[in-house]
């Protein structure tokens, strides 16, 4: 079944959170990050750094996230990095974040510098998502998947 590009497309823009997995040395590590939708098929976020999942990233480009009421897209991708949220490099995605999360780069997280906040690229290669009956948007009626070269 074809999945609804639009529609994924539209759950990332309106969700205020994606449920991000990396995995190292054979351990599976699930966080919340705030998404960004660059185009369907790229998504980013921004995190530290020096964070446990910045280092994981760094070991493992290969990542998984779900997103959506109840997990309805499950995405494969791989990540890029693409530096300082304050370089002359990232001013318009920076501009595009505060634009989506208001007070984005104002307060750290504990223990973290917002300096060390670097902005990262989800290359999707992979979406899954459930296929809804039209006339009765609450059923499934089966699974939708689109693979990016």
């Amino acid at each position: 079944m074809d999945l609804d590009l639009d529609e994924f497309c539209k759950t990332i823009k309106e969700s205020e959170v994606m449920y991000l997995a990396t995995s190292v040395d054979n351990e599976v590590f699930i966080r919340p990050v705030s998404p960004l939708l660059v185009d369907e098929k790229t998504v980013c976020f921004y995190t530290a750094n020096d964070s446990e999942k910045y280092q994981q990233m760094k070991a493992n480009s290969q990542i998984a996230f779900c997103v959506g009421p109840m997990g309805a897209y499950q995405v494969k991708g791989t990540i890029r990095f693409l530096g300082s949220v304050f370089s002359e490099e990232n001013k318009a995605l920076n501009k595009q974040y505060r634009e989506r999360y208001k007070g984005a780069f104002e307060i750290s997280a504990p223990g973290e510098t917002m300096e060390n906040n670097e902005f990262v690229i989800v290359d999707i290669s992979v979406v899954k998502g459930w296929i809804f009956d039209k006339e009765n948007p609450e059923i499934p009626i089966g699974m939708g998947e689109t693979h990016f070269a």
